[in-house]
């Protein structure tokens, strides 16, 4: 076996989450789900300055303690395992970059 190293403690991490931001963003993205009668939907906000993530969403949720019959399509997180490619609204972005 190799040697034990002991544990260092490391910085902190501290959650960037506004939860103002989150419940507004969840609201909104269920709203727009449902009135264009889409499958799912996601959300992620970011501030530009800092690259925190205030908010990150997903619809339809579900309740973890209730998630005895769910598939794994339907647990997984869409706003980190789903590819999409934003297209035109991101060109701004990167010109001004």
């Amino acid at each position: 076996m190799g040697e034990q190293v002991s544990p260092v403690d490391g910085p902190d991490v501290q959650l960037s989450i506004d939860s103002k931001v989150q419940f507004f963003a969840y609201q909104k993205l269920r709203d727009a789900v449902l009135s264009n009668k889409a499958k799912a939907g996601s959300v992620v906000v970011l501030d530009a300055r800092t690259g925190e993530v205030l908010a990150l969403a997903n619809y339809p949720s579900y309740l973890p303690a209730k998630r005895r019959n769910l598939s794994g399509e339907q647990l997984r997180n869409r706003a980190l395992t789903d590819t999409f490619e934003p297209g035109s609204t991101m060109k701004p972005i990167t010109t001004g970059m």
